[in-house]
């Protein structure tokens, strides 16, 4: 039997390929917050790219949110919201410092 639990995912989502140390290890999300992604990132993924329709109320709320229809107020679309907002400054090539990566990247071509 499925369960219909809120945000129901049947494995943890680590996203290890944005944060290769871990959500826990990457040092950008609270607690509660890497709970919430591990226990529940692929139901999230998985209602924001439209692959699962909402089953109640929470999660039609849910992809409100990530349409930019509505304002989060839950933990848990305020948690997705920051993955997505760190995975998003990563992808444009800035580390957590806020540093762009093309700048540690360059090399110098004095001579010494």
């Amino acid at each position: 039997m499925v369960s219909q639990d809120v945000f129901y995912s049947e494995r943890p989502f680590f996203g290890t390929e944005h944060f290769p140390h871990g959500l826990a290890g990457s040092g950008e999300f609270s607690h509660i917050q890497v709970q919430l992604i591990e226990t529940h990132g692929w139901a999230y993924q998985a209602l924001e790219d439209g692959s699962r329709a909402p089953s109640n109320a929470d999660e039609e709320h849910f992809v409100d949110v990530m349409n930019g229809q509505q304002d989060a107020r839950t933990p848990h679309e305020k948690a997705w919201l920051r993955f997505k907002e760190k995975v998003n400054l990563k992808s444009q090539g800035y580390l957590p410092t806020g540093t762009q990566t093309a700048d540690i990247n360059r090399t110098s071509n004095r001579s010494y």
